[in-house]
């Protein structure tokens, strides 16, 4: 596990001396990781990758899809999704994700799903370009972890005490609301995966089910059953098989 503290983090008082040591910081998010992986095809085009049927598609064909996101923990307060996804063969996945993993002491990706993580958004592998074509000097960010912690408390108190402000850090409490909250933004990430490979709405709704099952911080909340995972799934199914 990385240990090293960011002296970035360290307040200092003296916004003189702030402004002087300042320098390009990362993103970072503290959080759950809901990570999945699958066999995808890309069937050209421009086309997004869709699941791989080994009875239609070439074997030397399918790839390796990662999809990887953060849920917050509810005090960094964040609105937005928070993703990644890779294939298997991309440079910010072998240098820059997959390294980060390893030197947390976890034993892969499967190992990490479902900890509570400090992650940050660093440069990526992959150049932008602007409206003709050109290189800007800029990069895609991509996931770079950095901490791994042993429950959601652990998570939340860690980011009160890198919070940049001047009242000291109180150990950190969620609320039932809070909690089930988090829950559901879990079900959106699994309920999204399972509807790429569904065949229909029915296997989708077994495969959430069964996940949700298995999930302690989601089944206290919610079933397979429950009317707002049953709205959830309609409209992600409609909406990618419209």
């Amino acid at each position: 596990m990385d240990t090293t503290i960011d002296q970035t983090q360290v307040r200092n008082d003296d916004p003189w001396a702030v402004a002087d040591a300042a320098r390009p910081r990362d993103y970072e998010y503290y959080g759950q990781v809901k990570a999945d992986a699958w066999f995808g095809y890309f069937p050209g085009g421009g086309m997004k990758p869709i699941p791989y049927d080994p009875t239609q598609h070439p074997v030397d064909k399918r790839t390796t899809m990662i999809d990887i996101q953060i849920i917050p923990v509810p005090e960094q307060n964040v609105t937005f999704d928070i993703k990644q996804n890779y294939t298997d063969f991309s440079q910010d996945w072998t240098k820059i994700t997959l390294p980060s993993i390893k030197a947390l002491g976890v034993d892969g990706l499967r190992a990490l799903n479902g900890r509570f993580v400090r992650v940050a958004q660093v440069d990526g592998k992959r150049e932008k370009k602007d409206e003709n074509g050109n290189k800007t000097g800029e990069f895609y960010k991509t996931f770079k972890f950095l901490e791994v912690y042993p429950d959601q408390v652990a998570c939340s108190t860690a980011y009160a005490g890198t919070a940049h402000n001047h009242i000291e850090p109180q150990p950190a409490t969620t609320t039932g609301d809070d909690e089930k909250d988090v829950a559901l933004k879990f079900v959106k990430v699994i309920v999204e995966s399972k509807v790429k490979m569904a065949k229909d709405k029915q296997e989708a709704l077994d495969m959430v089910s069964k996940e949700i099952a298995g999930m302690p911080m989601i089944n206290k909340h919610f079933t397979g059953a429950s009317p707002e995972i049953l709205d959830l799934l309609n409209k992600t199914w409609e909406a990618n098989h419209s």
